[in-house]
């Protein structure tokens, strides 16, 4: 909102205010920063339609979008637009693109070997203790990784979907892991967690574990081998 003192100067909303306060200090009451004079404030309508017909584009223009929106809508649109960018979440690799772009520079760029991802159905994953990031590529193409934090204790498992926005579909997630011995065979032991809603990050502050989390104790890496036998289903949660 844009204010207009008696003699047509032109103000934020927010600067009268501050002028009441000096005003006050000064024992001058409500003046216009410009002419110096008392005076009262009215809404300037005309200038507020004006900028509200200006069109500006999306901060987004770089990578794809192609929107021209109301100076007014601007920080609307941008926080929910689709082409805003995601980021790597690699040591010391500054690459950010949107989410469609970032299949290709974590194969080509890191070498990364993306796993497809049926919704709705388990998938066994033997896991490197020492991996952090394991790509999942859903049936409409959206990206998961499965975050492998080592802690002292563990490896904490967690699972985002790699987008800019928390936007539709939604999906749920349940991940187990079973204590692994000789041979690739388990012993019946098992550690499970069920993330109701997967949290959607752009990684532009980098991997956050978020609420939900699998905490892997030490002793189920299978012996030999040191993988965990790790078995996870993402549901697409209907709308």
């Amino acid at each position: 909102m844009f204010l207009q003192c008696a003699a047509g100067h032109v103000l934020c909303s927010q600067c009268p205010e501050k002028l009441r306060e000096v005003g006050h200090v000064l024992r001058l009451g409500t003046f216009c920063a410009l002419c110096c004079k008392s005076t009262s404030y009215s809404r300037c309508v005309e200038l507020e339609q004006f900028i509200d017909a200006m069109k500006v584009p999306c901060s987004n223009q770089t990578y794809g979008c192609n929107e021209y929106v109301s100076y007014q809508q601007k920080e609307k649109h941008e926080s929910s637009c689709p082409h805003a960018p995601c980021y790597c979440p690699e040591d010391d690799c500054a690459f950010k693109a949107p989410a469609c772009c970032l299949l290709d520079h974590f194969v080509t760029a890191h070498g990364w070997s993306p796993t497809n991802l049926g919704y709705n159905k388990p998938l066994k994953i033997l896991l490197a203790r020492d991996r952090r990031f394991t790509l999942l590529v859903g049936e409409d193409m959206s990206l998961f990784l499965l975050i492998n934090t080592l802690t002292s204790i563990g490896s904490a498992l967690a699972v985002v979907c790699v987008r800019p926005h928390e936007s539709e579909p939604s999906y749920s997630c349940n991940i187990s892991a079973a204590h692994g011995v000789a041979g690739g065979k388990t012993d019946g032991r098992l550690v499970f967690q069920k993330d109701p809603h997967v949290s959607s990050s752009s990684l532009a502050g980098g991997v956050q574990m978020g609420n939900f989390f699998l905490l892997v104790p030490l002793e189920f890496a299978e012996t030999s081998s040191g993988e965990l036998t790790v078995h996870i289903r993402i549901d697409r949660v209907a709308s």
